[in-house]
């Protein structure tokens, strides 16, 4: 498995970590086709039932293409194993705050394209995980 071992390498420098070892055979055996993107607020599965989340959850489950899913890890304990497990990989590094976020929403879209700069490491490490 020279190939999982070098995807693993590469998630891990990008600060993604696997919430299941079976992602591996999974990823190997049918590459994603589609990579869904969570916002960084909670966590996939969601346990406090937000309506992002379970749409996440749910279109991620019954796509009929292989799909991987980028989440935050919220630090919540999931549970054991679940049908998803093998789809998700959990952002592990922390996503702090920067001085931009004192600015007034409408100059943060201006200058850096986001009303929430911070997110932008956790958007660019999910890039850099796709490719």
């Amino acid at each position: 498995m020279p190939f999982a071992k070098q995807l693993q390498k590469r998630l891990e420098h990008f600060g993604w970590d696997v919430a299941h070892p079976d992602i591996w055979t999974s990823l190997e055996t049918s590459p994603p086709q589609v990579a869904i993107l969570a916002p960084p607020l909670d966590t996939v599965p969601s346990f406090k039932g937000n309506a992002i989340y379970v749409l996440v959850e749910t279109l991620a489950s019954k796509l009929p293409i292989p799909c991987v899913v980028l989440a935050y890890d919220s630090s919540v304990q999931l549970p054991s194993f679940s049908a998803l497990d093998a789809r998700v990989l959990y952002y592990r590094n922390p996503i702090k705050p920067v001085f931009a976020d004192r600015l007034p929403y409408r100059m943060k879209r201006y200058l850096f394209g986001s009303a929430v700069p911070g997110w932008i490491t956790y958007a660019h490490a999910a890039a850099q995980a796709c490719l």
